[in-house]
């Protein structure tokens, strides 16, 4: 379901608003991106240059700050995890338990939900076209994950800080392009209509 903003001009990309949604629209959008992080997680690949794989993970995270409200992308970042730590096998590779959030991926995991706040605020700015905004959004979402995962990437393997940027960061600059761009295409030509 796309809604229109009141003020077309500084509007937010996302799919559905506070005001234009429906309650049980977004409780069921909430769930879903939930269920689509969970299903992105699936989609990884190992590095031997890395103890965290290569995961579809923050596009979803990132998707879901543009299309909905921050409250209902962080419910549902939160929705994630929680289900992921109370077992359900949801993490990569189909993992999940409390032990999670002490590995070297558990500060990604745990940034989700600010993450997905974030790109929810910077889809808010009112520079650039839609295209620009989402792509600068979904950005702002992954520099969230890496500003919390890389210091506990460091904390957990106890590397030097020289390596857990390497590991955690560089390896992953280009598929975090791509991503950015492949969530800003998804997103932007639908506020077109």
């Amino acid at each position: 379901m796309l809604t229109a903003h009141a003020h077309a001009g500084t509007a937010p990309l996302g799919i559905a608003h506070a005001r234009g949604a429906r309650p049980l629209t977004t409780a069921l959008m909430v769930l879903a991106f939930a269920a689509l992080t969970a299903a992105c997680a699936q989609v990884r690949v190992h590095s031997p240059l890395s103890p965290v794989p290569f995961t579809m993970q923050t596009f979803a995270v990132g998707l879901a700050g543009l299309a909905m409200p921050a409250p209902a992308a962080v419910l549902s970042m939160a929705i994630y995890v929680l289900a992921g730590v109370c077992g359900a096998p949801v993490f990569s590779g189909g993992g999940s338990g409390v032990a999670h959030l002490f590995a070297a991926t558990g500060g990604y995991l745990v940034s989700y939900p600010l993450a997905a706040a974030l790109a929810r605020a910077a889809l808010r700015s009112d520079r650039g076209g839609r295209f620009g905004r989402a792509f600068m959004a979904m950005l702002a979402a992954h520099a969230a994950v890496f500003a919390l995962g890389v210091p506990w990437l460091k904390a957990a393997t106890g590397v030097p800080w020289s390596e857990a940027l390497f590991q955690g960061f560089v390896i992953f600059l280009p598929s975090t392009i791509v991503k950015s761009l492949l969530g800003a295409a998804v997103v932007a030509p639908r506020r077109a209509r």
